[in-house]
């Protein structure tokens, strides 16, 4: 990229900011545009994320991984849960655009990327994603058995 060697990528619109978190001399130099929508009766955009899924032929579980796969982008239930999940993630990505306002999960994410995984950053995220859950739990865990059991039938 870096060497002016590329014309043109296509890619999901989640992945843009590689270019920006990676590449920074990149600035100015490239144009984002969306994908143009295919003719009527055809597909109305990109599949999320399907430019970097695949299935390794020395997998031991290759034939469950393409059904998965097959499943996954192929079939309406498989799509409507595939955006269901990526939601979670892109949704705030949208609306929270600086990164200061950004949530924990999606500087999480960030961290994961094709060149190798922020693990030292990566995992004390989880730890601050998770202790504030643990010590509201600690405090009003009696409230929570009570909620639980308020509905049980004994006997």
């Amino acid at each position: 990229m870096n060497g002016g060697n590329c014309a043109a990528v296509c890619m999901p619109f989640w992945c843009l900011d590689r270019f920006t978190n990676y590449m920074p001399d990149l600035a100015g130099q490239m144009k984002i545009a969306p994908m143009p929508l295919w003719p009527d009766g055809g597909h109305k955009s990109a599949q999320m994320g399907g430019t970097d899924t695949a299935v390794v032929a020395s997998s031991p579980n290759a034939e469950v991984a393409k059904e998965f796969l097959a499943y996954a982008f192929l079939t309406f239930d498989g799509c409507v849960t595939t955006w269901k999940i990526c939601n979670n993630l892109l949704w705030p990505m949208i609306i929270l655009q600086t990164e200061e306002l950004h949530t924990i999960p999606i500087g999480m994410g960030t961290t994961i990327t094709p060149y190798g995984n922020a693990y030292d950053v990566l995992m004390p995220g989880a730890v601050m994603a998770v202790v504030p859950i643990i010590i509201i739990y600690l405090f009003a865990q009696k409230t929570f058995i009570k909620g639980l059991t308020a509905g049980s039938v004994k006997g």
